[in-house]
């Protein structure tokens, strides 16, 4: 997974790099203002506790973002990274509740950093009641990304995207589960 995940990176970050040198423009006239984003993909996961260590593909649904724009180029973001995991034969999501700010590097091209509370929880189907979810928090959490626009129509646009998502949690036991997540998403967005 790792091998083809590093061929897709250095593609985007190819037709990222010749976009901008060929002069493939996109309309940022959008920017301004709230926009909104949900992203779904899939990738790879790595748990760690002082006594575990996994590695799993993973599904990635959904990534939430919302946020404002300062100007048509840069925008603060509240943002939801995370991973559907599996712990002990039960769905588990690895997330984190974020602030952020994403900036274009070119009219299709653009770059995010976010940071925030980590939140290890049984997943919401898992469970009868929602009081019955056993949730674990801990600090820090970070999100790495980059995405490229790959359609616009007015205020709408589909982009794909990678994101690192760091997190820890902190057990009940006094350990704590890290988790370091490579995603590769589709994005909606509405500017």
């Amino acid at each position: 997974m790792g091998k083809y995940l590093n061929c897709f990176l250095i593609a985007l970050l190819m037709q990222c790099t010749f976009s901008v040198k060929a002069g493939i423009l996109g309309d940022t006239s959008f920017h301004k203002g709230w926009h909104f984003g949900l992203a779904f993909g899939g990738g790879n996961i790595h748990l760690k506790t002082s006594v575990e260590s996994k590695s799993e593909g993973v599904l990635s649904l959904p990534n939430f973002k919302v946020g404002y724009w300062l100007n048509n180029k840069t925008s603060i973001h509240f943002l939801m990274p995370g991973a559907v995991y599996n712990l002990k034969a039960t769905d588990r999501i690895f997330e984190a509740f974020q602030i952020g700010a994403s900036h274009w590097i070119s009219p299709r091209w653009w770059v995010l950093g976010a940071t925030g509370l980590t939140f290890d929880a049984g997943a919401f189907y898992t469970v009868d009641k929602l009081s019955q979810i056993k949730a674990n928090t801990g600090l820090p959490s970070f999100s790495l990304g980059t995405g490229f626009e790959l359609w616009s129509k007015g205020k709408y646009g589909i982009d794909l995207q990678y994101r690192y998502f760091y997190g820890r949690s902190k057990l009940d036991d006094g350990d704590h589960r890290t988790g370091q997540a490579h995603v590769v998403l589709l994005g909606f967005n509405l500017y």
